[in-house]
């Protein structure tokens, strides 16, 4: 078999390697950046054989001298006889020392793992082979202070994004697990200070401070619960921290070795070597000699090509978008029989770099814009801070973040969609299904990952970005965030527009950070519309309102109601909803003509208990006991709700345990239907005092009282009263 033939090369390959080609015509020196586990082996293979095939010489630099080894053989089992003697390996550090003693003069310079490329040390010997083009490959190309690449690279190419690998089944389905928002050592890597000189976490104040006892433990309690049996790759702080992770892993049943930097390279070779042989799952049982877990440090790009591995743990926080991607990329290699990758975050990692196959702004931080540094101080991203559902026991540390079930569904939506010409040569876009999501109006149409599509009506305009799920447009493309169980789009982290499959929003339908940070738990209301958190595709539409039943309909026009802090929506006909209407329009009604002529106070009365309130009962109607502020004065018993501390009066007060004869008049809610602000009369203030107030609500019946501030004596100016008195 020649080399040729060796090299069998995906679509996709073939395609970077024409553009590599491609961009060698008016380039010297190119970045390309694809996902961990897509084959970029393969990519140096093809351009290094087009090079040697010409008889030139080829020169592969790695950042450390223990990739030498690896990058050589892999290369030779591409690269057959005298064509061999063409390509060196060199490390970096090496090179600096000797590169004068090489006689060799490379036509090709490749840079293995090109984001720990560093100018000063790398530009020195890209200068000395000024002929010389350059190929740097990563899968991250960003740094974490921010430094841009065009100082070795003369453009960036950029592969498809982690989704559309997994889509088309080159990379592995994922479950993500992070650490729960209140757990201790989340706390604990929030108060760390200290950084390294690369600006990550300091190694030292990381590992004083999250090698201790429970927190090893918590990461075994992890492995038990979610990962028992399962073969895996462990993330640690230092050796110290691998060592003693193995040892509890251990002492816990679980075949663990710690693997390092400092593992001897025969000892390294035999326990990779083991790891690979080690086979887990069905009704195997593990042999003796087989690892199942190896616990890593740093070795984020070194042989653990392991394609069965079936979970992947994050033991050592970070702050480098680069080393979490290193991390989490070993575990997404598909293999024969392996259906998805368990990703076990116990540092909350998620909290600042999102989910692996997140969207990138790769162009952004290779010409240095944009840090690949995560922030745990960015009150945006504490908005969206694992809002997420809870597993089913209530005393684990973990909280489900994404589940490959769902990630199928979130796929289909996000490749979905195809371009298609029209009789008249202009594009629209269809689904999965082959509906029409853009009608065949468009002179370009490009579409992107997550239903993003840019858009140009005719050649001389301007283009603009649209999401094809909720159908709002954008002066520039969108990113896409999560909180909690619901998907938004967003330009600027101030607006946000739910991504509901619907043709009803517009760029007025957003909502805020406010709003989400108030918490959705019970859904989202904005503006005249409401997503439940069992349905965040869908998009209900407000209708009317009944005292605090809420009527809404779906897309199709099919009728639900949905009381104020209740879950979930319940369907109603047309019918029975105007039954219910006829009915507190009778009862309105007979209030409002016995009131003003008072005959319901004839009516047989009797004082009641309602929680933490009392009423007189009249009849069918309750009247706040010893009170008379209130408008109107008396109460269908549908309108008075209790929850806990809490007590709404119709539509228009509040009362509060605490307060009990200062209702407060709500004079303006909030979307996310848990702030209001009220006016009140402290109580034995005669009344001639007007006061205003931020009102908070968590929707189970606990609420919170801030920013009071005196408004003046408003009665005096015939503003101010809560109701009237009477008779």
């Amino acid at each position: 078999m020649t080399s040729k033939q060796q090299i069998h090369l995906y679509p996709f390959q073939s395609e970077m390697v024409s553009r590599i080609a491609k961009s060698f015509e008016t380039n010297r020196s190119v970045m390309v950046q694809m996902p961990t586990g897509t084959g970029k082996t393969h990519i140096i293979a093809a351009v290094t054989k087009s090079f040697i095939d010409k008889g030139s010489y080829v020169w592969i630099i790695a950042h450390r001298r223990e990739l030498v080894s690896q990058i050589t053989d892999t290369v030779s089992s591409f690269v057959e006889g005298k064509e061999r003697t063409n390509v060196d390996v060199y490390s970096v550090q090496w090179l600096t020392r000797h590169l004068h003693d090489v006689k060799t003069v490379p036509s090709l310079i490749v840079i293995d793992e090109a984001h720990h490329a560093i100018a000063k040390t790398y530009s020195s010997i890209i200068e000395s082979f000024p002929k010389a083009k350059v190929i740097g490959l990563t899968a991250t190309p960003c740094r974490l202070n921010g430094h841009p690449f065009t100082d070795l690279f003369d453009v960036l190419l950029q592969s498809h994004p982690i989704n559309w690998f997994i889509a088309e089944g080159y990379l592995s389905l994922y479950d993500y697990m992070s650490v729960r928002p209140d757990n201790e050592d989340v706390r604990i890597i929030n108060s760390l200070r200290k950084r390294g000189a690369d600006g990550d976490f300091s190694v030292r104040e990381m590992s004083e401070k999250l090698d201790i006892r429970p927190s090893l433990e918590r990461l075994c309690d992890t492995i038990t619960r979610y990962a028992k049996g399962k073969k895996g790759i462990v993330y640690a702080i230092d050796i110290n921290h691998a060592e003693h992770i193995a040892e509890i892993y251990q002492k816990n049943g679980i075949k663990a070795i710690a693997l390092s930097s400092k593992t001897p390279d025969k000892d390294r070779v035999e326990i990779i070597e083991r790891f690979r042989n080690t086979q887990t799952g069905g009704k195997k049982s593990l042999k003796e000699g087989d690892i199942q877990v190896i616990v890593n440090v740093s070795l984020f790009d070194e042989g653990l090509d392991c394609p069965d591995v079936e979970f992947i743990q994050m033991a050592r926080p970070t702050l480098s978008l680069s080393k979490y991607l290193q991390m989490v990329g070993r575990g997404l290699r598909v293999y024969d029989g392996k259906r998805y990758c368990l990703i076990l975050d116990n540092v909350g990692n998620y909290r600042l770099f999102g989910l692996p196959s997140d969207d990138r702004d790769w162009e952004t931080m290779f010409v240095g814009s944009l840090k690949g540094k995560g922030d745990i101080k960015n009150p945006l991203f504490k908005s969206m801070d694992l809002r997420e559902k809870m597993t089913d026991s209530k005393h684990t540390e973990m909280v489900s973040i994404l589940t490959h079930h769902e990630q199928v569904k979130d796929l289909d939506v996000e490749f979905g969609y195809t371009v298609f010409k029209g009789d008249d040569g202009k594009y629209g876009v269809r689904n999965k299904n082959g509906e029409v999501v853009l009608p065949a109006i468009y002179k370009e149409i490009r579409i992107y990952p997550n239903g993003i599509v840019r858009i140009s009506k005719h050649a001389t305009s301007s283009p603009i970005w649209l999401d094809v799920i909720n159908s709002v447009p954008f002066k520039k493309r969108p990113t896409i965030i999560r909180s909690g169980w619901l998907e938004l789009t967003t330009i600027d982290n101030t607006r946000f527009y739910p991504r509901v499959v619907t043709r009803e929003m517009n760029v007025d339908s957003y909502t805020n950070t406010d709003v989400l940070n108030a918490g959705i738990e019970d859904g989202l209301r904005f503006k005249n519309f409401y997503i439940q958190p069992s349905e965040p595709r869908k998009l209900y539409k407000y209708i009317e309102r009944l005292d605090f039943v809420l009527l809404l309909a779906d897309g199709d026009g099919n009728l639900f109601m949905k009381e104020e802090y209740q879950l979930p929506l319940k369907p109603i006909t047309r019918v029975q909803w105007q039954k219910k209407k006829d009915e507190a329009l009778k009862d309105w009604n007979y209030l409002d003509k016995s009131v003003a002529d008072g005959s319901i106070f004839k009516e047989e009365h009797c004082l009641v208990n309602i929680g933490f309130l009392k009423f007189d009962k009249y009849g069918n109607y309750y009247h706040l006991h010893d009170n008379k502020l209130l408008m109107p004065a008396f109460f269908r018993a549908i309108a008075i709700r209790l929850f806990g501390k809490v007590c709404f009066l119709g539509n228009e007060y509040i009362i509060v345990d605490g307060h009990p004869h200062e209702p407060f008049k709500i004079t303006r809610q909030y979307i996310d239907g848990h702030r209001f602000i009220v006016r009140y009369f402290p109580y034995g203030s005669h009344y001639n005092s007007t006061y205003e107030a931020e009102l908070y609500f968590d929707g189970k019946g606990s609420y919170k009282l801030t920013n009071n501030k005196w408004l003046g004596n408003l009665t005096e100016k015939g503003d101010g009263y809560l109701g009237y008195s009477y008779p």
